[in-house]
């Protein structure tokens, strides 16, 4: 499945995607694990814990697997090295940015945690940039799923479409909505309140700025702009020049 690493394959610009995958999943599922588990205590967290993290390994699965084989797991490139369908250079980097994105994870986490962990504090315990955070950074997941399925060149798996987006807004729900008005849709926040003038617009901003960022991650990984389908100029061809 994976030809065998040579020092000249670390320049090649696709190896280099397969490396962000590689971070980039781990660290949605490991950032999904460390919110969803830590803000209940009660007897269904368990169950909260698996679905939320199945979920999203699917959503990851359904957008990395076509660049890096979305292992984001050390022990699934272990299995690929030791039946020799993976080079060692390519292992070792594989679980570097495994390790790096489950570390990244974690300073994202602890950044709009709770500062005691507890799992009875109030929503409104988050400040407003930790609320904005989180909404772009699931926002962020989001995105880039809705983009790689909507994505013309991959026509063959746009039939689960439908289900793979709903499946992966009630992972990004599940793990977030514990401790934060989670929507990944700037309007839906304004419903937040009885009043909409009285509602808490700061997480719009995050899940604006999570559209944004996630069109341009998905830019970086899977270069639409380079491919034969025609389409109009956009924000980032304007940047390329």
């Amino acid at each position: 499945m994976f030809p065998q690493l040579g020092t000249n394959e670390l320049r090649n610009n696709f190896f280099r995607r397969q490396l962000l995958c590689e971070f980039l999943g781990t660290f949605f599922l490991m950032l999904v694990r460390k919110t969803v588990s830590t803000v209940e205590a009660t007897r269904w967290a368990v169950t909260k814990v698996a679905f939320a993290q199945g979920l999203t390994l699917a959503a990851l699965t359904k957008l990395f697997s076509r660049i890096s084989g979305a292992h984001i797991n050390p022990a699934v490139s272990l299995s690929f090295f030791v039946v020799g369908e993976m080079g060692t250079l390519r292992f070792i980097f594989y679980i570097m940015m495994q390790f790096l994105g489950a570390v990244f994870a974690v300073i994202a986490y602890r950044s709009y945690a709770f500062a005691n962990a507890n799992a009875d504090a109030e929503v409104k315990s988050l400040e407003s940039w930790q609320k904005i955070l989180l909404e772009v950074i699931l926002t962020i997941m989001f995105i880039m799923l809705i983009r790689a399925m909507a994505d013309n060149r991959y026509r063959t798996q746009r039939s689960s479409m439908s289900m793979a987006i709903g499946l992966a807004y009630t992972a990004c729900l599940l793990s977030g909505s514990g401790i934060s008005e989670v929507a990944l849709n700037p309007f839906l926040h304004f419903s937040s309140d009885g009043n909409i003038f009285d509602a808490d617009w700061m997480p719009a901003i995050g899940s604006t700025l999570g559209g944004v960022f996630g069109a341009w991650i998905y830019e970086l990984l899977y270069m639409p702009h380079k491919s034969d389908i025609q389409r109009s100029s956009s924000i980032f061809d304007w940047l390329r020049k």
